[in-house]
């Protein structure tokens, strides 16, 4: 996007904590916007980082996202499937708490 490079341009850095802790890419993945999630990733965000809970980017789309595309541009990308937070808990754990079953499936 034109915006986004423009704020990398002057600054910007996607891996930063920006809102409730969470870095772009970790705000991002909570929607099902593949586009916005790809050119995240293409300008360096990193997919393995985690939040304070311990949760990587693949826990929270897995939590709160309602499609499989941006779970798969992650996993392609290098996210750990069978990552643990702080509380022993993978993505696929969270995806049935939230009963996404299409994610589910996917997992």
């Amino acid at each position: 996007s034109r915006i986004g490079d423009l704020l990398l341009v002057n600054g910007v850095d996607v891996n930063d904590e920006y809102v409730e802790g969470l870095s772009l890419l970790q705000g991002q993945a909570r929607h099902e916007d593949l586009e916005a999630t790809a050119w995240l990733l293409a300008r360096g965000a990193d997919v393995a980082a985690r939040i304070a809970d311990g949760r990587t980017v693949l826990h929270l789309a897995a939590d709160r996202n309602n499609g499989v595309k941006v779970i798969g541009l992650l996993l392609q990308r290098g996210a750990e499937l069978n990552a643990r937070d702080n509380q022993g808990q993978t993505p696929l754990f969270y995806a049935r708490q939230s009963e996404k079953s299409r994610i589910v499936k996917f997992l």
